[in-house]
């Protein structure tokens, strides 16, 4: 369907009323404007196998009711029927009336766009946890899952933020002291290349003047900067400040740590640019805990490199938490598939959907459990994503008590907020 403008008109023209005092004429109105839209509906009723009845004006609302609470949204039919039909899902049969067979074929969207909604206007008002069409949103606004969970921290809501669990982890502060020369107060600083007025130490002063800190000799771009703690670190979080403009700051370099017999990049960038005065955050995987860490420079975009202030912040120790809801859902009868969806939040930017996060799902009260495929659906507020998850539980024993379950794993840490559980046929 599209915009239908007046007869004669340009194709965005609006449409206007006659004006006899001043001369103006009304638009002409072509047939297509009235009888697009009365098609258009008319057809979204019969999708929604209704038969169409001119006394009867709220079949429109009807229609729209039954979309909603369609139990069969976001199966697999919809690959295969839209594959077999030449991805033109064929949902109508002889009868008028929808095809439970490939209704799925239009229904994964329609059901991941309700989630999201849902999710959102529970937690933008008061409403609170509740029953969905064929399912249950929890809001957390207290510690809903907690007598059934494990390893989890709650954290109530709070500024408008929504309430959540976590494993725990995230970061330190700063690990190294406010140095005063190349080993004091501890540690050790050191560059492959310095110029006698901006030792590597000034890189670790916490000096706030952006014209004071480490510098190669003029022509050397580049170089190592590096600082050895007394104690191992499992650092994860660097920060960098550049000297100046920034055009000496590096382009291309590593961040890397040196495991007793050699170095060992742990994340590697390029073509990196920088502005007067702003800082940049590198975060990164490490799996290791040792004393010494490094930026190893490769390319700047300056004749000689040159760091304000280094700050390295170490990987708190995160657990591996399990999420369970208290009750179950109950339905009416044994669902085929089962369908989850939260807000998520990777605190250290490495995690992978699918290992380091699972989502589990029964509908045998939690005796039997199978993994949904987990998927990124969309951004949320600048802060979360909203992940989304299928599985098909029809191997399962019949039951009618539906869970779901949210598991982390490999020490990463993670948030979760919002969950809510559909049940699908």
């Amino acid at each position: 369907m599209e915009y239908v403008p007046p007869i004669g008109g340009d194709p965005d023209d609006p449409y206007i009323d006659a004006n006899p005092a001043v001369g103006q004429e009304g638009s002409a109105v072509p047939a297509a404007i009235i009888e697009h839209p009365a098609r258009e509906i008319v057809n979204f009723i019969l999708l929604m196998g209704l038969v169409p009845d001119g006394g009867d004006l709220t079949q429109l609302g009807q229609a729209v009711l039954a979309a909603i609470a369609a139990q069969n949204l976001g199966s697999s039919a919809y690959r295969d029927v839209g594959t077999a039909a030449g991805n033109v899902p064929e949902v109508l049969v002889a009868t008028g009336k929808l095809d439970p067979a490939v209704i799925p074929a239009f229904s994964d969207t329609i059901l991941d766009q309700l989630a999201l909604t849902n999710a959102r206007l529970m937690l933008a008002s008061s409403v609170a946890s509740g029953a969905l069409i064929a399912g249950y949103q929890w809001e957390l606004a207290s510690d809903e899952w907690g007598a059934t969970s494990s390893d989890e921290t709650y954290t109530a809501p709070t500024g408008g933020a929504p309430g959540y669990y976590s494993n725990g982890g995230g970061y330190t502060v700063d690990q190294i002291p406010t140095m005063t020369s190349a080993n004091t107060p501890s540690g050790v600083a050191s560059a492959s290349n310095e110029n006698g007025l901006w030792p590597a130490w000034k890189a670790f002063d916490k000096n706030p003047d952006l014209n004071t800190g480490w510098e190669t000799q003029n022509g050397v771009t580049a170089a190592r900067l590096e600082y050895e703690f007394d104690t191992p670190k499992r650092i994860g979080k660097v920060v960098i400040t550049p000297m100046g403009a920034g055009s000496n700051a590096p382009r291309d370099f590593t961040i890397d740590l040196y495991n007793g017999a050699s170095y060992q990049a742990l994340a590697t960038y390029a073509g990196i640019t920088w502005s007067t005065g702003v800082a940049q955050t590198f975060i990164f995987d490490n799996p290791d805990t040792v004393t010494r860490y490094s930026i190893n420079t490769t390319a700047t975009g300056g004749s000689v490199v040159g760091i304000a202030e280094v700050n390295m912040m170490a990987i708190n120790h995160a657990v591996n938490m399990t999420l369970v809801h208290p009750a179950a859902v109950p339905v009416a009868s044994p669902p085929a598939n089962l369908a989850g969806f939260f807000l998520w939040k990777d605190e250290l930017g490495t995690c992978v959907l699918g290992t380091d996060i699972k989502a589990e799902f029964s509908r045998d009260a939690g005796a039997t459990w199978t993994e949904g495929n987990l998927e990124l659906l969309a951004a949320f507020d600048g802060s979360y994503s909203f992940l989304g998850a299928r599985a098909d539980v029809s191997g399962q024993p019949t039951g009618t008590d539906c869970f779901m379950r949210i598991s982390t794993y490999n020490t990463k840490s993670q948030r979760v907020a919002a969950p809510a559980l559909y049940v699908e046929n």
